[in-house]
């Protein structure tokens, strides 16, 4: 995005704005981009246990439990 590679969720891909959370803080930050302004590529080598250290375990196990939750049918 504008020149900067990191990974991210897309939230959505819209002719107004792409929205995305960067996972490369904690907590994800929600950015929005122009169209045309973001290049989605695959084969990154950054990986989640790069940033699972600034959660501890309470806040790891509250995300686990939203998951959990989140998926259910």
């Amino acid at each position: 995005m504008d020149g900067e590679s990191m990974p991210v969720l897309v939230l959505s891909e819209g002719k107004q704005r792409t929205v995305l959370y960067d996972l490369t803080s904690a907590p994800p930050v929600q950015r929005n981009a122009e169209p045309g302004s973001v290049k989605f590529t695959g084969g990154s080598d950054w990986r989640h246990s790069s940033v699972i250290g600034a959660y501890n375990d309470s806040e790891l196990a509250a995300i686990l439990t939203y998951l959990r939750a989140a998926i259910k049918p």
